[in-house]
């Protein structure tokens, strides 16, 4: 009796099977997003804060340049690395935030989504470091072309511990993490002009060119390995 009322029930309840369903599907229209419309859409996933970052940089630029010239390549070294941190922290925001799943399944893989926004902000500051190398070099061509690479040395230092560090963290502590080695860096720049200064002499430049060099290989690296950990998120959602 109760199996002839189940399946009284399970008949009365079951939804009809749908009638031409494929091509109800294939007729409905598919958004498209090529790969230029979908770079400039990330520009608006990037927070507030990492291009406000930037800006202030550029207006200490500025007004370094103005009132205080002979500081304004120590100035400047010292605020670099917290430029730096802007582009590792936000690498890891979907970690952070817990939506790397969630960007996992969509049209774009989280690869595309990171190295996007990298892209992005990437190219941001290097304008940022264009911008400012001639006001730190007081405007002549070789100091301009130095000061590009001191200034271009701690960014590349700092976002290469951060990267390595961040291996090891997860959550909200990769942001602490990137803070706190923009802080190191940046206070290890105020020393060494203190008490380093010679080590900016012209002749000590190769050495400088060396030094970037092999950072921004260990940097390239260090970016290579964290996008590949990206597939340790992957799920299957069917």
């Amino acid at each position: 009796m109760k199996r002839k009322i189940k399946n009284a029930l399970k008949q009365a309840f079951e939804p009809p099977r749908p009638l031409s369903k494929e091509s109800f599907l294939q007729s409905l229209p598919l958004p498209r997003c090529g790969s230029h419309d979908f770079v400039m859409s990330q520009i608006g996933y990037i927070p507030l804060w990492v291009w406000g970052i930037s800006l202030a940089v550029l207006l200490v630029a500025l007004f370094s340049a103005r009132y205080m010239k002979k500081d304004t390549l120590g100035i400047l070294s010292a605020c670099i690395p917290f430029v730096a941190s802007c582009a590792v922290s936000e690498s890891g925001k979907s970690m952070v935030c817990r939506m790397a799943e969630l960007e996992k399944a969509s049209l774009f893989s989280l690869k595309s989504v990171i190295l996007a926004r990298l892209g992005i902000i990437g190219t941001s500051h290097l304008l940022l470091l264009c911008l400012i190398s001639p006001l730190a070099g007081a405007g002549n061509l070789s100091s301009t072309l130095r000061s590009g690479v001191y200034l271009l040395l701690p960014y590349l230092l700092t976002t290469w511990l951060s990267l390595v560090f961040s291996r090891k963290l997860h959550g909200k502590d990769i942001t602490y993490l990137c803070m706190g080695t923009a802080i190191a860096v940046s206070g290890l720049c105020v020393i060494s002009r203190i008490r380093l200064y010679s080590f900016y002499r012209p002749e000590i430049f190769p050495c400088w060119l060396g030094m970037s060099a092999a950072l921004a290989a260990l940097t390239a690296l260090a970016y290579y390995r964290s996008i590949q950990r990206t597939e340790e998120l992957s799920w299957n959602l069917f």
